[in-house]
């Protein structure tokens, strides 16, 4: 396995545990709101900043000729836009 396959799995792997933390905070399963809610903020900020860096990695100019993007990626391009999706809305709707 590549590092750039393992560096998209841990973006989905964060995101994952962002949205589970979320959850568990919503239905009252977690006794330590604040701590959570902190650690919330720093989940999404990593993941976040890593999929700049993934954006980056993929559409940067330095590299000529056209842009592939393979099935993998575009699975998890996928994935990433409905987390994505779910967390501005979380936000929007929720907050």
């Amino acid at each position: 396995m590549s590092i750039y396959r393992i560096f998209i799995l841990s973006i989905v792997l964060i995101k994952i545990l962002y949205l589970i933390s979320i959850l568990r905070l919503k239905f009252g399963v977690i006794e330590d709101k604040e701590t959570i809610k902190n650690h919330n903020k720093t989940l999404l900020f990593v993941s976040e900043v890593m999929m700049y860096i993934l954006l980056l990695i993929v559409f940067s100019p330095m590299i000529h000729g056209e842009v592939r993007v393979g099935l993998v990626e575009k699975e998890i391009f996928f994935v990433l836009g409905i987390i994505g999706l779910l967390h501005t809305l979380h936000d929007g709707l929720f907050a």
